[in-house]
C-alpha cells in the first residue's frame, strides 16, 4: 500500500472551509477511486488551523491518478489561497 500524509497550516478565516472542502474531497475519493482504500482528516489538539490528511491507495499509480481527478483538481484550487503551507509526504505501509 502507498500511504500519503499531507499536513497543511490553514489561515485562520478560513478553517471552517477547510473542513468542509476536505471531508467532501475525502468522500469523492473513497466513492470514485478504487485505488483510494482510507481517507482520514484529523486536527492538530494544539493548533486548531494545522490539519492531517491520512490516505491510503494500492499503490504509487492509483495516487498519480488522484491528483488527475476532476475532483481533486477542483479541491486543490479551492484551497489554494486558503493556506499557509502544505507538506506532502509518501510512505510504504508496513505489512
Amino acid at each position: 500500500m502507498f500511504v500519503v500524509t499531507v499536513i497543511f497550516d490553514v489561515k485562520d478565516e478560513y478553517v471552517d472551509k477547510f473542513i468542509e472542502h476536505s471531508f467532501s474531497q475525502a468522500k469523492a475519493s473513497l466513492a470514485m477511486e478504487k485505488g483510494c482504500h482510507q481517507f482520514d482528516i484529523s486536527v492538530n489538539s494544539l493548533r486548531e488551523n494545522s490539519f492531517l490528511l491520512y490516505e491510503v491507495y494500492q499503490d504509487k499509480a492509483m495516487f498519480e491518478c488522484h491528483l488527475k481527478s476532476n475532483h481533486y483538481l477542483v479541491y486543490d484550487n479551492a484551497i489554494r489561497d486558503w493556506i499557509n503551507s502544505k507538506e506532502v509526504m509518501s510512505w510504504k505501509k508496513v505489512e
